[in-house]
């Protein structure tokens, strides 16, 4: 599950879809988006890297990768 506060942590909501709710894979990299404030980049243990914006929405970005272990954003 990936889950969001808004307000420092008192209330928590979950970003989870019909297809990651809960998630057939485990979350490893999660790291800030630079290109969507609130978003999120996370990488899985089924090769793929997904985009999750603030409301929820899912895109994937990657697929075919081995474990994403980590996810370091790049400028460019």
């Amino acid at each position: 599950m990936l889950y969001r506060s808004d307000d420092g942590g008192a209330t928590w909501r979950s970003l989870g879809d019909a297809a990651h709710s809960p998630s057939p894979t485990n979350f490893f990299g999660i790291t800030a988006d630079p290109e969507t404030a609130g978003a999120v980049l996370v990488g899985t243990d089924l090769g793929e890297v997904w985009r999750v914006s603030p409301k929820g929405a899912w895109t994937r970005l990657a697929a075919g990768l081995p474990d994403v272990q980590a996810v370091c954003p790049l400028d460019g």
